[in-house]
């Protein structure tokens, strides 16, 4: 897993394979990837990589009530798929007027859908 994101986070990579390793991250990652996946996330240069850790550590489980992604919610490349992130593990921030749009407005109205 931690080749899959080496190759993502690289600058020399053909398309095809950057787009494998991201389809790997968003499926495969796990507690054992959490602090490389969050270190990612504070990247600014890679909007694409940060939405990939976002999506990965939602699918395993691992955005929890006391992370904060406020700062990733002004970003308006990110913004929904945090509201993605907040929605399927039920994180508080869900509820922030930042957190907009018909998406987290379902994500309110139906709850979670990560279940530990």
């Amino acid at each position: 897993m931690r080749a899959a994101i080496t190759v993502a986070a690289g600058s020399d990579v053909e398309p095809q394979t950057r787009i494998n390793a991201h389809y790997l991250i968003e499926r495969l990652a796990g507690a054992g990837e959490e602090a490389v996946l969050k270190r990612e996330l504070r990247e600014p240069h890679r909007v694409d990589l940060r939405r990939v850790c976002l999506i990965a550590l939602a699918h395993a489980g691992l955005v929890r009530p006391e992370d904060d992604l406020r700062g990733l919610l002004a970003v308006p490349e990110l913004r929904d798929t945090v509201v993605y992130a907040l929605g399927i593990s039920g994180h508080p921030q869900l509820s922030l007027p930042e957190a907009d749009g018909d998406d987290a407005r379902w994500w309110r109205a139906n709850g979670g859908g990560f279940f530990a």
